[in-house]
């Protein structure tokens, strides 16, 4: 049998500490001289949240955790490890380290599960013991307004403010996100859109001179290349320059100053509800001959419908079993999104626009519906036009998770 690559590792370390002398743990490494050096292997003892940590012991992505045990002082990165194999490792650079003690700024997308401390190709710590529980950070604090940053400034490089128009965005939304700056000086300014997990440039605006005082902006629709941008945290980081003095308003590293969570649906339903476990409301459910081709969300009647995504008006009608209903082909995208049930028939009509968030309707109990209920439908492909129907459930409770 083949040890799997999380074994393998496991079995390296072994056999490194096994052949070193006693009470000396290290691994050889080939030096540029041809000959060879020695690196110690790191050991783990314990693991402990320092910084945004909840009362569970839990960590939230972007908060920092502290290490505790030996030959510490070479970690070049700690991987926080997920499954039983490497396809879900997430590496991080150490904040701090000593010979004792790394602290480390936890990754957005760490899983949980042990880590390892790792100093060179062959000196790679056994996993922890401990396991690491990672959750997600709560939404960004919203900055809407321009307060002053904290990041590194050269001296005669001016003093900058920023702010974010929202803590979360969804595409299609009726305006872009807004990030807005003033500096206290004449400068040349760039601005990147990084993915807050990653550090990398999604987008770049270069507005270029900028004058004192002025509260100018740069805005984002939520694409890159044409194409929906990956789901995530995302921030603005800006660089003004005079000369050859510096300013930025943020670290790259920085999960929250002027940033937002993006996503690209929102949950259709802004009120209490219900998602039923199964039977006749789940998708493909027997229907007397047919299949039920959406997902039931009960919902006191009369309560708002949102759009889950923006997009154009395919239908708008009513009907025998699905009552007032209403289609939307999503923006880019090649869903579309079908709300039954409706109370009343949607103001809105075949061509028109809506926003993602903008009220459609109201929850009700129309055509074959026997409680207040919204049907929804999602479709690949146009509505009853070519395109099929999808199990649309495991995406309600992904939207209905940060919604």
């Amino acid at each position: 049998m083949v040890p799997s690559p999380r074994v393998t590792r496991g079995i390296c370390t072994t056999l490194a500490l096994a052949l070193a002398p006693v009470g000396v743990a290290q691994a050889a490494t080939s030096q540029n001289g041809g000959g060879v050096g020695y690196t110690a292997v790191p050991a783990i003892v314990k693991v402990k949240c320092i910084q945004a940590c909840d009362k569970r012991g839990r960590v939230q992505g972007g908060g920092s955790i502290a290490l505790g045990g030996r030959n510490l002082a070479g970690v070049q990165k700690v991987v926080f490890l997920g499954g039983s194999d490497s396809s879900d490792d997430v590496p991080a650079v150490p904040v701090t380290k000593s010979d004792k003690r790394v602290v480390v700024t936890v990754p957005l997308k760490a899983p949980s599960g042990p880590v390892a401390a790792q100093a060179g190709e062959f000196a790679k710590s056994a996993p922890s013991v401990k396991k690491v529980s990672v959750v997600p950070p709560p939404p960004p604090t919203p900055q809407t307004t321009l307060t002053p940053v904290s990041g590194p400034r050269d001296t005669g490089a001016p003093q900058v403010e920023t702010g974010t128009s929202v803590p979360q965005f969804f595409i299609g939304s009726a305006q872009p996100v807004t990030f807005s700056y003033r500096l206290s000086a004449p400068a040349s300014v760039k601005v990147d859109l990084v993915d807050a997990a990653t550090g990398t440039p999604v987008q770049t605006f270069t507005p270029g001179n900028t004058a004192a005082g002025v509260i100018a902006s740069v805005k984002w629709d939520g694409l890159a290349t044409g194409q929906p941008a990956p789901e995530g945290r995302y921030a603005f980081r800006l660089t003004a320059q005079t000369g050859s003095a510096v300013a930025k308003s943020a670290q790259v590293a920085d999960p929250n100053r002027d940033a937002f969570d993006f996503h690209h649906n929102l949950f259709p339903i802004a009120a209490k509800h219900e998602i039923p476990p199964g039977g006749a409301t789940k998708f493909g459910a027997g229907r007397g001959g047919r299949s039920h081709q959406g997902q039931d969300v009960l919902a006191k009647c009369g309560v708002p419908l949102v759009a889950a995504r923006g997009g154009t008006v395919t239908f708008s009608k009513s009907q025998g079993l699905a009552g007032n209903y209403l289609v939307i082909k999503g923006d880019a995208t090649d869903t579309s999104y079908m709300y039954a049930h409706l109370q009343s028939p949607s103001p809105f009509k075949v061509g028109d626009r809506v926003a993602t968030g903008q009220e459609i309707g109201k929850v009700g109990r129309t055509g074959n519906a026997t409680a207040c209920l919204l049907h929804l439908e999602l479709w690949r492909g146009a509505y009853q036009q070519g395109g099929s129907p999808f199990d649309p459930l495991p995406m309600l409770k992904a939207w209905d998770a940060y919604s």
